[in-house]
């Protein structure tokens, strides 16, 4: 197999989905862990002849992110999180391995994806290739404010038991923060119980020791379905948990209105942040019956209209009486 020139190679056993290790500083790798952006040409294994695959050194903290779209779900700036990721030639980790991607790689997706469960198709040296799930971050975000040098990989798809514990509860996000100016991952985060359909970056650079700012949101596409949001601020060293919000998806038939949304200035330190909370929905007395007006129908009316305002002063969100 013919070599190509100028890639990154990381000499690194490959760590299997199925026998990773979660800790405090991200999967499978512990503070001492390194991963050298040097360029070399050579291959890990002659007998088997797989190549190694890696980003070129000026993509490592890039922030010309690629968004993809499949099944009511976006992906941006897909990316190896594993030492060494395995790219097979079929959706199945008994045919032929392509290649091996190495730590922080961009993933070329295809349009052909939704097809399966537990792996993604890419484009790979011309050829498809696959990968799973588990073993690359859907969404990938670098931050270099507050003189920092960070990468935040988000993996978002697990089956029902997380990869790492089939005992613990199901996880459904991680995000493995990596410090690339100490060459290390120093803090995880887990996210149980809400599924993120669509991830976004917000804008955070007037947020005094924020270094990133997330947008999560559950899509609940039907009528009678809720479409939840949560909003997850690294800042100071530590995540945080900031807002959830809601929406409500009626039919339109009955009027009814259920939702909360917040509101971010473009500096918090000087404006407010802005919170509601509304319901518009049918009307019950105190005993639980329905309140009925003189043509012998039930009243509708506002339940709740709630409004709150915060302020960040760079450690905490503070409420404003």
């Amino acid at each position: 197999m013919k070599f190509y020139t100028q890639i990154l190679v990381v000499l690194l056993t490959f760590l299997g989905c199925s026998e990773s290790r979660i800790n405090s500083v991200g999967i499978g790798l512990n503070k001492s862990d390194s991963i050298s952006p040097e360029i070399t040409e050579k291959q890990i294994n002659t007998d088997t002849n797989i190549l190694i695959i890696g980003c070129s050194e000026s993509d490592l903290l890039d922030t010309n992110y690629k968004e993809y779209h499949y099944n009511n779900k976006n992906i941006i700036n897909p990316r190896c999180f594993r030492k060494l990721t395995n790219i097979y030639c079929k959706p199945d980790t008994s045919s032929q391995m392509l290649a091996r991607l190495t730590f922080n790689t961009t993933i070329k997706l295809t349009e052909s994806n939704g097809k399966w469960y537990d792996w993604y198709e890419i484009e790979i040296n011309k050829k498809k290739g696959y990968i799973r799930l588990c073993d690359f971050a859907s969404n990938t975000f670098s931050s270099i404010k507050n003189n920092k040098q960070l990468i935040y990989f988000i993996v978002t798809d697990f089956s029902k038991k997380p990869f790492y514990d089939k005992k613990k509860e199901a996880v459904d996000v991680i995000i493995y923060k990596y410090d690339y100016s100490k060459k290390m991952f120093v803090d995880t985060f887990e996210i149980v119980d809400y599924k993120a359909d669509i991830i976004k970056r917000l804008n955070s650079s007037n947020w005094k020791n924020v270094d990133l700012l997330l947008f999560y949101e559950i899509n609940g596409a039907c009528c009678g379905c809720t479409r939840r949001q949560l909003y997850i601020i690294d800042a100071n060293n530590k995540f945080q948990k900031i807002f959830t919000t809601h929406l409500y998806l009626d039919d339109g038939g009955d009027g009814e209105q259920n939702y909360s949304n917040v509101t971010f200035p473009i500096n918090p330190e000087f404006d407010s942040i802005f919170y509601n909370e509304y319901e518009y929905s049918w009307l019950f007395n105190k005993i639980g019956k329905p309140i009925i007006d003189r043509k012998g129908n039930q009243k509708m009316g506002v339940i709740k209209n709630i409004n709150k305002y915060y302020h960040w002063d760079g450690f905490n969100l503070n409420l404003i009486n």
